[in-house]
């Protein structure tokens, strides 16, 4: 949910929110990997039960349990944000405009550790 690959939906919906009046002062939260690029983008909602803490927010962006806690313990973080930047990057990252592949380590058997479990 609002991270890569993002649906057409979900791409719409950041829009708007990039567009929004009082963007520039946006609180959101982001999901990093470990290297600290960009997977997921959502605004904080007071009151939800989604996304109103960090750690149901990265609930809300990894929903399997298993997964998520595995990610947590490769470096996988939600952080706090503020203003559209964060957003900016992952449409940007979306849309192919930035080389998501470049600083991935390998493993010993050549697959990327994020490629065993996709975004």
């Amino acid at each position: 949910m609002f991270t890569l690959p993002l649906t057409r939906a979900e791409y719409q919906e950041l829009i708007a929110d990039k567009h929004r009046s009082g963007a520039a002062n946006t609180a959101g939260w982001a999901l990093r990997d470990g290297h600290g690029r960009i997977y997921g983008w959502h605004r904080q909602v007071a009151g939800s039960r989604q996304w109103a803490r960090r750690d149901t927010a990265f609930a809300a962006f990894i929903p399997d349990t298993r997964r998520r806690l595995y990610l947590a313990r490769i470096g996988h973080a939600v952080t706090a944000t503020t203003g559209i930047d964060e957003l900016s990057d992952l449409l940007h990252r979306a849309r192919g405009d930035i080389d998501t592949t470049q600083h991935q380590p390998d493993n010993d058997d050549g697959e990327t550790q994020e490629g065993l479990f996709e975004l």
